[in-house]
């Protein structure tokens, strides 16, 4: 077993998801937890951190380098 940490990737068939865009175009599936994308509107990268169950789907957290919520 390795001690690298690798993403899983997304599902093959699945659509892509985009890892740019600004922040009304955030992705609201993402493919694997600690997802990056770069916010063009905040003008950094932010990443999904916590998938909260909400009834019927899951609300991510993004945040940024820093922890801070985004």
């Amino acid at each position: 077993m390795s001690s690298v940490w690798e993403p899983v990737p997304p599902v093959a068939g699945s659509v892509p998801v985009p890892r740019y865009g600004s922040t009304a175009a955030r992705p609201i599936l993402v493919p694997y937890l600690y997802f990056e994308y770069f916010d063009t509107t905040l003008g950094f990268p932010i990443y999904a951190t916590t998938l909260i169950p909400v009834s019927p789907a899951l609300v991510i957290v993004w945040v940024d380098a820093a922890g801070a919520i985004c």
